[in-house]
């Protein structure tokens, strides 16, 4: 593999999931369920209680607070309120979340520039025909997401584990953007085999060592993932979606994403109806 494909540079991918805002009567409450991508919320006006885990937080206006990825959470108006929200992805090497990889902070107080940024993303958002304006907006949308996530990670502390994890990665980033980009049809490990270069064999036992999973293994999980995300920024019913991550047989799709995430897909959509 040439060096220059398998820099870190050239394997950052940064998606935009959702912005928008929302108004908050005073003692009106709010619970999330877990998201399958970071997002920040930030008051715009008024004040609120933002509990992310277990650690509580009471958010002024100018202050923001980044909901971890599979992180549940809960807003509680303390006043009559506004927030803004913007769910994004930040991963390299396709399934690596970047902000995995370091000692991050998730609150951020009125003098930094995160609500700044997601003020003037979620402004952009109304835009709903491709339109040089549209194009304009989305252009600068994932621009105004890399200064987000590039400002918290110059605020963040590498993990001790992170050349490591990198220097695994990087020979597999090819494998892994191909994956991505059939996630929907029959891979087969021979082909995957092929395109890193080894046997089967030594391609099984080395991505195993690097993912921790088998390929097939890995190929599901990536399939629940994607599944998982167009319930909750889509309006594709369960069928539409267990098709689109490429399992006809929409029953057998249930049972692993039950099995994975332990709430039936129809579930899962119905808590996710609403996000802020």
């Amino acid at each position: 593999m040439k060096w220059r494909e398998a820099r870190p540079e050239n394997n950052i991918s940064i998606t935009y999931a959702c912005a928008g805002s929302a108004d908050y009567e005073r003692d009106s409450e709010f619970s999330g369920a877990k998201l399958p991508f970071e997002m920040f919320l930030c008051v715009e006006n008024g004040s609120a209680a933002l509990t992310v885990g277990e650690e509580q937080f009471l958010l002024s206006k100018g202050e923001s607070l980044l909901i971890p990825c599979d992180t549940e959470y809960r807003i509680e108006a303390r006043e009559k309120s506004a927030l803004v929200y913007v769910g994004f992805e930040a991963r390299i090497f396709t399934v690596l979340r970047i902000l995995s990889l370091f000692d991050y902070p998730i609150f951020f107080g009125a003098d930094s520039s995160i609500f700044g940024i997601c003020r003037d993303i979620a402004a952009m958002r109304a835009e709903n025909e491709f339109t040089s304006t549209r194009l304009e907006n989305a252009v600068k949308t994932v621009s105004l997401i890399y200064s987000a996530v590039s400002y918290i990670t110059e605020n963040s502390v590498p993990l001790k584990t992170v050349d490591a994890v990198m220097n695994g990665f990087a020979p597999l980033s090819d494998v892994l953007s191909y994956i991505g980009a059939h996630l929907a049809e029959n891979i087969m490990q021979e082909t995957l085999a092929g395109i890193a270069g080894l046997s089967p064999d030594s391609f099984y036992r080395e991505f195993k060592k690097v993912i921790g999973h088998s390929p097939k293994d890995y190929i599901i999980a990536e399939r629940l993932r994607r599944a998982r995300a167009m319930f909750v920024l889509t309006e594709l019913s369960v069928g539409e979606v267990s098709a689109a991550v490429g399992y006809e047989n929409q029953f057998y799709f249930s049972g692993l994403f039950s099995k994975k995430y332990g709430i039936s897909p129809t579930g899962y959509k119905k808590s996710v109806d609403r996000i802020v």
